[in-house]
């Protein structure tokens, strides 16, 4: 596949190359690294049919979900507050000092 240097920055070495690829050069990259040029717009644009291709199978957007996934994620939006207890026990009773006569 072929790329051009079009780094704002100029000159850029390639480790993955060996080399140094000056701005505006056009270079050819095997096909294995090509995809980590194709990611780079700011710096390489695709030169052949094949590095375009590749850019712009690239630059499609993923499926938003993968099919038999929800379309919302899973999460529980309920409160994250404790549930209010109830009883089914009936009241206690009343003790023969609350309220009444008593304690003054």
């Amino acid at each position: 596949m072929k790329f051009k240097n079009q780094s704002p920055l100029g000159a850029l070495e390639i480790p993955a190359l060996g080399r140094i690829v000056d701005r505006d050069e056009e270079f050819d990259v095997p096909a294995a690294i090509a995809p980590l040029l194709a990611g780079q717009s700011a710096n390489y644009e695709p030169v052949d049919d094949e590095a375009i291709a590749l850019v712009a199978e690239m630059s499609k957007p993923a499926a938003e979900t993968e099919p038999g996934e929800p379309d919302e994620p899973v999460v529980d939006a309920t409160s994250t507050k404790p549930a209010r207890k109830t009883s089914t026990d009936p009241a206690p009773a009343a003790s023969a000092t609350d309220g009444k006569d008593g304690d003054k």
